[in-house]
């Protein structure tokens, strides 16, 4: 599966490694990133045999129908990432489907289209000498006849006609340089409000699961200056949510 590299400026391609088949774009990007990766270097597959995404689960990727790439940021990404990353997404799909499409970013880390899942995003981190994010995004593009009925995401092309793999990459590279740069120039208050306007999880009531034994369910109200999701159970008591997985559960306030 190639890539229309003449779709793509010499300054993108000097730090893009594509292989047509690979286990995970984040395995090969983690490498890349010891061997002295620049900055936003950018690992794309067109088709991954052991896609992962957050949490340890399996990312189903449909090779020829998916987009999947993992950024290495090289420089000071801050506790927002998942979020700012989100906002980059969703500006990059927004510059490339008509308006009115239904897209949203559900907190902390995935696009909704429709309330399906669209594309999800996982952050790792590669300690040592010079500690960098891995930020990897895959994308359902186009459906292929190898989604059943119970597939749970949905794909760009139900609603709309679906960008190019080279046209996804070109629209995400940009978005992420400008959104990562004023990130590290006026921290999280300069994309928060943008975040928060875009997030269909605030304002519903959700639940999470805690621990184990435990679940709660409440309004998501906000988030916190960190980033954290601000849940207000019935009894009115306010729990700060930092990870995990938060479902929604159909009730707006």
């Amino acid at each position: 599966m190639t890539l229309r590299e003449d779709k793509l400026s010499p300054a993108l391609l000097a730090r893009l490694r594509y292989l047509p088949t690979t286990t995970s774009t984040m395995d090969v990007a983690a490498r890349w990133a010891k061997d002295g990766a620049p900055h936003l270097a950018v690992v794309m597959a067109g088709e991954q045999t052991a896609a992962r995404g957050r949490m340890g689960r399996v990312w189903q990727m449909f090779p020829g129908h998916s987009f999947a790439a993992t950024f290495i940021a090289t420089r000071h990404t801050g506790p927002h990432l998942p979020l700012v990353v989100g906002v980059a997404l969703l500006r990059a799909l927004c510059k490339l489907t008509p308006p009115a499409t239904g897209l949203v970013l559900k907190w902390p880390n995935d696009v909704l289209l429709n309330g399906k899942k669209l594309a999800g995003i996982l952050i790792e981190q590669v300690t040592g000498p010079n500690p960098v994010a891995l930020i990897g995004i895959g994308l359902n593009l186009t459906r292929s006849p190898a989604m059943l009925e119970s597939f749970p995401g949905i794909p760009l092309a139900d609603v709309c006609a679906a960008p190019g793999r080279e046209e996804m990459l070109v629209a995400l590279s940009a978005c992420l340089k400008d959104v990562l740069a004023l990130y590290e120039e006026s921290g999280w208050s300069a994309l928060a409000d943008e975040y928060v306007q875009n997030c269909c999880t605030i304002g519903q009531t959700v639940r999470w699961q805690k621990d184990a034994g435990t679940v709660l369910e409440g309004r998501a109200s906000g988030l916190t200056p960190e980033g954290a999701l601000v849940v207000v159970d019935d009894a009115g008591e306010v729990h700060h949510i930092h990870s995990g997985d938060v479902i929604a559960q159909g009730h707006t306030h």
